[in-house]
């Protein structure tokens, strides 16, 4: 038995358990966790519908400064409605409106607001639904 062969195959196999297992990260990014440990990003919302009901999933989620947050739709466009200010920054629209990216509807920022809750609306067909960013320090 030839060596070379099965050593070729055996790193075939891995290399793509190893890709496979990284799918789970698209390049937007993994979804956003609920969990009180904020993540350096980039993560991703998932924006939906339940019935005609706008939906995010997760509802709250917890990132680090300057981490890239992106909402993501295959459903329809949708509007953002940030409460007080889009935690992208004070420079950048509270109520920005999705657009167009690779097939999906998708808004994006870089959370370099100041620390603490950014509560939004995420509009679709004139149907509201309320969650919430919140910038933390990394925890220790």
């Amino acid at each position: 038995m030839n060596v070379m062969p099965f050593a070729t195959a055996v790193l075939a196999a891995a290399t793509f358990f190893a890709v496979s297992a990284c799918g789970a990260q698209s390049r937007d990014g993994v979804l956003c966790g609920e969990n009180e440990r904020p993540v350096a990003g980039p993560v991703f919302i998932e924006i939906g519908l339940d019935g005609d009901t706008p939906s995010a999933k997760p509802k709250l989620c917890n990132v680090l400064p300057n981490a890239q947050v992106s909402w993501i739709s295959t459903a329809r466009p949708f509007v953002l409605s940030f409460k007080t200010s889009n935690p992208g920054g004070s420079k950048l629209p509270r109520n920005p409106a999705s657009s167009p990216s690779n097939g999906k509807q998708m808004i994006r920022v870089n959370a370099a607001a100041p620390l603490g809750q950014y509560d939004y609306g995420i509009t679709i067909d004139g149907k509201t639904v309320d969650p919430a960013i919140i910038i933390k320090k990394a925890q220790q």
